[in-house]
């Protein structure tokens, strides 16, 4: 996939999209969701690694995969 080939060369772990109402359009638009109704806010991690799914993000910027069972995350700092 090449989203997970331009982050492994720019050495970067992934790529957190987020989206709520249609405010990211760079989100919905890489998705593939621009002809679906939006209302709730979503996060999507696209890993470097070629794997993707839902996360669920905690207050102190902790993303984790959200009901997949798997025990990584990873840390995008709270800035």
């Amino acid at each position: 996939n090449a989203v997970a080939e331009e982050l492994s060369r720019r050495d970067l772990d992934g790529w957190l999209l987020y989206d709520f109402r249609r405010q990211n359009p760079i989100a919905v638009g890489a998705l593939g969701l621009d002809k679906h109704f939006l209302s709730r806010r979503w996060f999507y991690w696209l890993g470097a690694d070629g794997q993707a799914g839902k996360a669920q993000v905690d207050a102190v910027g902790t993303v984790q995969p959200a009901c997949d069972g798997q025990e990584d995350f990873v840390d995008i700092g709270t800035g």
